[in-house]
């Protein structure tokens, strides 16, 4: 059992850190409603004809947003909690 103190800190943390997940992807031009164009190629090896075939835009962006915050956290808490 954590103390509410630590329940505090750790809730705290993790709200600053999906907002400001919230706020690089709205900077980034995140839309999910927006259509993402056609790509034939990728400087970021970010083609996914396969997935891009199969599912709309919209779930393609939020299904990347939860990839990207959820290795971001994980990196998060590996550095701050195992220092």
């Amino acid at each position: 059992m954590i103390t509410k103190e630590t329940h505090l800190k750790i809730k705290g943390y993790l709200e600053g850190f999906i907002q400001g997940m919230v706020d690089e992807a709205k900077q980034s031009g995140f839309d999910p409603k927006q259509l993402r164009p056609i790509r034939t190629s990728s400087q970021d090896g970010d083609l996914k004809p396969f997935h891009e075939s199969l599912l709309p835009d919209g779930i393609l962006k939020v299904t990347e947003f939860e990839r990207s915050f959820s290795t971001k956290l994980g990196t998060t808490f590996e550095i701050n909690c195992f220092r």
